[in-house]
C-alpha cells in the first residue's frame, strides 16, 4: 500500500470480504441471524446512516450459510429478482429462458420466479435469500401494480415449501408504506428488526480503537495511545450530534490519515496523534474540505459545469436542521424548473454527486 492511500473503508457499505474491519454489530448481526430461522419474510429497517447494509452484507453473510441475491428495483422490482436468478442459473449451467408473458396460457411471472427459486435450492443444496437492499425504492419509484405483484409473490414464496426466504432491508422513514399490505403478508408486522445509530460509547471502543489496532497490528499505521486517540476522534465526532452517521467518521479518519501520510517517507506506517488530529479542526472543517475536493472536480466530468449550480442543487438533500432529506421523482421535476435546468442537466450533476458518494438513489 502507498503511503498516500488509506487502509480505512470509505463511504461504500461493507462487503463479505471485510469481516476482519467489521466492528461494533454482533449484537445487531446475532439478533437478525436468529430472526431469519423464525420466519421466511424478515423485515430490517433504520434511519438513514445507520448501516443497515453492511449489517446484511457483511455481518450476516459471514454467519449463514447461504446463497445470497442481493436485489435492488432498478426499473421493475420482479424484473430485477428474475434477472438476478436467472444469472446465477447460467453460472450453474443451467439454461432457462427470461419469462415471457406473451404465448397463449402464459404462467404468470410470479410462478415462473418461484420455479426458478426451486431449482437454485435444489442445485445449490443451501438456502436462498432474497435480500431486497433500499426497498423504499419500490413506494418511491414504482407503480400500484408493480406493488401488489411484488407482495403476491412474497406471498407465494413464504407459503411454498422451498428453503427460500426473503429480507427486506429499508429507511425508517418509508416504513409506513408496508402496512397497506399487511393484510397480504401479516409477517410484515410479526418478524422486523431496528437497527439503531451506534452510541458514541461504543463507537469509540467498538469501532475507533478496534480499526486502529487493526491496521497498526498491520503495521499500516502507528497510533500514538490508541485510547485517548479513539476518544479524541469520536469527540469530534460527536459535534454533528448524538446521532452522528458514521459516513462522518469514515471522511474524518480518511482525511485524518492522508494528511499524516503526505509527509511520511514511502515504506512507513504512517503516524497518527493528537497533534495532528487537533490540526484537522472540527469534523465540519473535515467534511467541507472533503466537499470542496469533489466540487474541485466537477470541471472535469461535466462541461460547463457551475459550482454554485451545484451546492444549490445540494442543499435540497438537507432539512433545516442540516439533516439528509430523501427525494422523491416528483421533487426533482420542482427542482428543475426552479433551478432552471434541462432534465440532462439536472441528472448529469445528480450523476457526479452519486460517483463521488455524496449522495445515493433511494
Amino acid at each position: 500500500m502507498s503511503a498516500s492511500k488509506s487502509p480505512f473503508k470509505f463511504l461504500d457499505p461493507y462487503e463479505k470480504e471485510d469481516a476482519e474491519t467489521f466492528f461494533g454489530r454482533n449484537k445487531e448481526v446475532n439478533a437478525i441471524y436468529k430472526l431469519c430461522f423464525e420466519t421466511g419474510l424478515l423485515l430490517v429497517y433504520g434511519l438513514s446512516g445507520t448501516g443497515k447494509t453492511s449489517v446484511i452484507k457483511c455481518g450476516l453473510a459471514n454467519k449463514l450459510e447461504w446463497a445470497a441475491f442481493h436485489i435492488r428495483r432498478g426499473n421493475h422490482i420482479l424484473e430485477s429478482t428474475e434477472l438476478a436468478l436467472l444469472q446465477r442459473l447460467e453460472q450453474e449451467g443451467g439454461d432457462w429462458k427470461p419469462w415471457n408473458p406473451h404465448p397463449p396460457k402464459a404462467e404468470n411471472r410470479t410462478a415462473y420466479l418461484l420455479k426458478l427459486a426451486e431449482k437454485l435450492c435444489y442445485d445449490l443444496y443451501v438456502p436462498i435469500y432474497l435480500i431486497f437492499d433500499q426497498f423504499e425504492e419500490l413506494f418511491v419509484e414504482g407503480k400500484q401494480k408493480e406493488r401488489n405483484t411484488f407482495f403476491d409473490f412474497v406471498r407465494r414464496a413464504i407459503d411454498s415449501a422451498l428453503p427460500c426466504r426473503i429480507l427486506l432491508v429499508m429507511r425508517e422513514e418509508f416504513i409506513d408504506s408496508l402496512w397497506d399490505y399487511e393484510k397480504i403478508v401479516p409477517e410484515l408486522k410479526d418478524f422486523k428488526y431496528r437497527i439503531e445509530h451506534m452510541a458514541l460509547q461504543s463507537i469509540q471502543e467498538e469501532v475507533v480503537y478496534k480499526t486502529l489496532e487493526y491496521f497498526e497490528a498491520r503495521k499500516e499505521l502507528k497510533a500514538d495511545n490508541k485510547a485517548t486517540l479513539a476518544e479524541a476522534i469520536v469527540r469530534k465526532l460527536a459535534q454533528m450530534g448524538k446521532n452522528a452517521e458514521l459516513a462522518y467518521l469514515q471522511i474524518l479518519l480518511d482525511r485524518f490519515y492522508k494528511k499524516e501520510a503526505n509527509h511520511t517517507p514511502e515504506g512507513h506506517p504512517v503516524y497518527l496523534n493528537l497533534d495532528a488530529l487537533a490540526g484537522l479542526g472540527n469534523i465540519e472543517d473535515a467534511i467541507k474540505a472533503f466537499l470542496e475536493e469533489q466540487l474541485d472536480a466537477l470541471p472535469e466530468v461535466i462541461e460547463g459545469a457551475d459550482r454554485d449550480m451545484a451546492l444549490r442543487i445540494l442543499s435540497r438533500f438537507t432539512t433545516s436542521q442540516r439533516t439528509k432529506k430523501a427525494l422523491e421523482d416528483s421533487e426533482f421535476e420542482k427542482i428543475r424548473r426552479e433551478l432552471d435546468l434541462s432534465a440532462q442537466e439536472l441528472d448529469s450533476y445528480l450523476g457526479f454527486f452519486e460517483s463521488r458518494r455524496i449522495i445515493r438513489p433511494v
